[in-house]
């Protein structure tokens, strides 16, 4: 570094940028000196003019030097977008000081390439990504069109769809594409479900409790059924709350075999341990004194000796004595189930 050049003190700022500081005060009543000029020099390619960078800072020749607003023109340029890189240095001049803005700016946007896509077209997955050819790269528009990508696909039944990208070198005229690289996989789309061990409730009633349907004329407009994680996980629980209703307390689902039947389609088998089933041998309604039991909740009562026993029922039930009370005046009545 020539003599006279000073270098600042390191301060960290976004993503580990070093800004370094610009002047050591010695003495409190020093008077800070005048910013003579600011010079831009750049690292890499220059794809942003120098107009635009120094728009983007608050200090200007004249002023007297704050290091605060060097602060606050460094996290500006970061936040802007267009620089990936802000280093400030400073010359002492006469009649004051020099400053040196090194920027290291972003490559100039070329386009995207996709790679791996089969269900959308290249087109179609351009216009999820809001970049503008010769703009520098913005990476926060390229993170919010890899989510976009990865929803449509989702939303397609590509539940297992993997995209990433990668920013290419610039090349000699500070220019870099954005590649997309799709990893569709088996889309997840339900042809078939069966089941093993339901002996008690056929597999048509247990599809009818699911939410994920098979292919079929009825459904094809509608979107076929997916086999992902979640709504497999969510019609796991419908079956066994199913079993549940008809008396069967500790019926459960002890295996989903997901089996991929080509590129595009799966069955999904469900094994079910049914256990004992049971029916109710008798029904007592305690604590009523308000009300009359007999003319106003016997008749009503869906939960009855000798049926089978169905937390659906015992639920409208309470719903329905706690409404009873309420319509009375009664609105802190508590309605408690007791299994034996």
């Amino acid at each position: 570094m020539k003599h006279g050049t000073k270098t600042f003190h390191a301060l960290q700022l976004l993503a580990g940028i070093t800004l370094l500081s610009i002047f050591s005060v010695t003495n409190a009543q020093e008077k800070r000196p005048v910013v003579k000029s600011i010079e831009v020099r750049y690292v890499g390619k220059k794809t942003l003019s120098e107009e635009r960078i120094l728009a983007r800072m608050g200090t200007r020749p004249g002023d007297k030097l704050s290091m605060r607003q060097l602060d606050e023109d460094v996290k500006n340029l970061l936040k802007s977008g267009e620089v990936s890189n802000v280093r400030m240095l400073s010359n002492d001049v006469p009649g004051g000081i020099a400053i040196i803005a090194v920027v290291e700016s972003r490559p100039l946007y070329a386009g995207a390439r996709f790679e791996g896509n089969k269900a959308f077209s290249d087109r179609k997955l351009g216009k999820m990504v809001e970049c503008k050819v010769n703009q520098p790269i913005n990476d926060s528009a390229i993170r919010t069109a890899r989510m976009e990508i990865q929803t449509a696909y989702r939303k397609k039944g590509y539940a297992d769809c993997t995209v990433n990208y990668q920013v290419t070198s610039p090349n000699a005229q500070g220019y870099s594409q954005v590649v997309f690289r799709i990893d569709e996989k088996n889309p997840g789309i339900l042809r078939k479900v069966a089941f093993s061990g339901n002996r008690s409730i056929t597999a048509d009633e247990i599809k009818e409790a699911m939410t994920q349907k098979e292919k079929s004329l009825e459904n094809v407009f509608k979107g076929w059924g997916r086999t992902d994680a979640d709504s497999i996980a969510n019609d796991v629980e419908a079956i066994e709350q199913l079993y549940r209703n008809r008396g069967f307390f500790y019926a459960r689902v002890v295996n989903v075999e997901k089996v991929p039947v080509d590129q595009k389609y799966n069955d999904l088998i469900f094994t079910i341990e049914e256990g004992q089933g049971h029916n109710l041998s008798k029904v007592e309604v305690n604590g009523i004194k308000a009300i009359d039991f007999e003319t106003e909740i016997a008749p009503f009562l869906k939960t009855q000796s000798g049926k089978s026993f169905s937390a659906a029922d015992i639920k409208e039930d309470i719903q329905m004595i706690e409404r009873i009370y309420r319509s009375k005046g009664y609105v802190d009545v508590q309605v408690n189930p007791v299994i034996e």
